[in-house]
């Protein structure tokens, strides 16, 4: 029989707050466009249903938190809290498009956003313990990619219809971590 008198499982917890600010000028004109800012924070011990710790699970729940004693806890003897690997304190996205009367649409959305937090992790035992907490590293460089469309209408026979379209995600040739 195990106590729990020095090592106490710790609850699960996962704390998100967010702030978003928009503005945008809905498609009228052959125009529209918009701007939203959030500001937000998800911090904890839990990363979630597909576990963001180990990049994502498959499945709901398929994770090992808090199946071993120590497994959230750091090396100090400390519970783990943090910012969760998904958290981003600031995001940004800009988006714009214009119609034109010969039936071309051209647009662009632009994203930027804080990069995630980095931290220490060694693996043990076919899971991964994390000796400084969940951050202590900083986080990865500011992030920014765009990407922009072009769309074309082809009308034919007075009823019938033909949409050719092209994205390009990343034309900003970005390249990054996370």
């Amino acid at each position: 029989l195990m106590s729990d008198t020095y090592w106490p499982c710790p609850k699960a917890k996962r704390e998100y707050w967010g702030l978003n600010l928009s503005l945008e000028k809905r498609f009228s004109n052959n125009w529209q466009a918009g701007i939203n800012y959030t500001w937000s924070s998800l911090r904890g011990n839990y990363g979630g249903l597909n576990s963001s710790d180990e990049s994502g699970r498959w499945g709901a729940n398929q994770d090992r938190y808090f199946d071993l004693w120590f497994e959230r806890y750091d090396i100090h003897g400390n519970p783990i809290d943090g910012p969760l690997p998904n958290d981003r304190t600031h995001y940004l996205k800009a988006f714009g498009s214009y119609a034109f009367p010969f039936g071309l649409t051209v647009g662009v959305v632009a994203y930027g956003r804080s990069g995630a937090p980095r931290t220490t992790d060694i693996p043990f035992n076919d899971m991964t313990i994390y000796p400084d907490n969940y951050g202590d590293l900083g986080r990865y460089p500011f992030l920014f990619y765009g990407d922009i469309y072009a769309e074309y209408n082809l009308r034919f026979a007075k009823k019938y219809l033909v949409n050719l379209n092209l994205t390009i995600n990343n034309f900003t040739n970005t390249k990054t971590l996370l």
